[in-house]
């Protein structure tokens, strides 16, 4: 009745495939990511095997060339397709500091059921 159709399915056709979805993803990664902005090398922005180039390859150089692209690109880059870096210090305490910069609304707080205890209180001079 039915004819049940194999679809023969070459190695070329499937390189060719991949070849497709990997050129996509460049794309996406150089011009539609969020991380888009921030420069960096080429290479890095592209693939992660920049790092293990750099670190593999010519031997635990990897470091040195993100003191380069700072050099080159300023204080803030991307090193590889979703991690940016950050070489002032003045960045560090603003995205890693220990005190928060912007007062929650009281009633996120009170959510805790502890008036005035440590995890339940806005006001900072409380901590």
């Amino acid at each position: 009745m039915f004819e049940s159709r194999i679809i023969d399915w070459s190695a070329g056709t499937a390189m060719a495939i991949l070849a497709i979805l990997y050129v996509v993803k460049i794309i996406y990664r150089l011009h539609f990511h969020p991380l888009r902005y921030f420069p960096g090398r080429t290479a890095a922005k592209i693939t992660n095997l920049y790092e293990f180039y750099h670190n593999g390859y010519r031997g635990g150089k990897y470091l040195e060339e993100i003191v380069k692209a700072h050099q080159e690109f300023g204080p803030v880059i991307r090193i590889s397709p979703n991690r940016p870096h950050f070489s002032d210090p003045e960045v560090y305490t603003f995205i890693y500091t220990s005190r928060p910069i912007l007062v929650k609304d009281p009633s996120f707080y009170a959510a805790f059921g502890i008036p005035n205890g440590m995890g339940g209180t806005s006001d900072l001079t409380w901590h």
